[in-house]
């Protein structure tokens, strides 16, 4: 997906399940690119929603009635958009999207947090290398470390600039 789709499916997602009055965050590299930071990866896979456990069978509901059905990896896909579905249980760790210090909005999309998001990349990172030390090296798993360590520095350098900021 284009940043510009990424956007838009972003936003009307995210109000639909304000409309229906579920509580959620968009995390991962969607988040990043609202809050202003670019991401590692070019292109966008999917669109990552954080919901409380309660909702995400809900959620589920709703995609399937908008045509989106389940891919590979457990994501729901239609039309070439990608949406993740992700609770607390699933992402330990993660704050819970009814807390209100959990998230912002930024271009009518509900987000986590710049703090959360560093986070949520720093917990991405201790289980990718965990993955490793577990099952041992992969081109694929060190990639993938790779890409989240960037993310992660990115991240870590775009809050401290704009901290410095007057």
């Amino acid at each position: 997906m284009d940043e510009s789709t990424v956007r838009q499916m972003a936003a009307e997602w995210s109000q639909l399940l304000c409309k229906r009055g579920i509580p959620h965050v968009v995390f991962g590299s969607v988040a990043m690119l609202l809050h202003g930071c670019e991401p590692c990866r070019a292109r966008f896979k999917d669109i990552d929603f954080l919901l409380p456990e309660d909702r995400a069978q809900e959620m589920r509901g709703i995609l399937a009635e908008h045509g989106f059905s389940i891919g590979k990896n457990g994501n729901y896909e239609r039309d070439g958009v990608t949406i993740g579905i992700a609770t607390q249980r699933t992402h330990r760790g993660l704050p819970c999207p009814t807390d209100n210090s959990a998230g912002t909005k930024i271009a009518g999309v509900c987000v986590l947090t710049l703090d959360g998001l560093i986070d949520a990349k720093r917990l991405a990172v201790e289980s990718q290398m965990k993955r490793i030390v577990r099952k041992g090296y992969r081109r694929r798993r060190g990639k993938s470390v790779v890409k989240q360590l960037r993310d992660l520095c990115a991240l870590c350098c775009y809050r401290d600039k704009h901290n410095a900021d007057p």
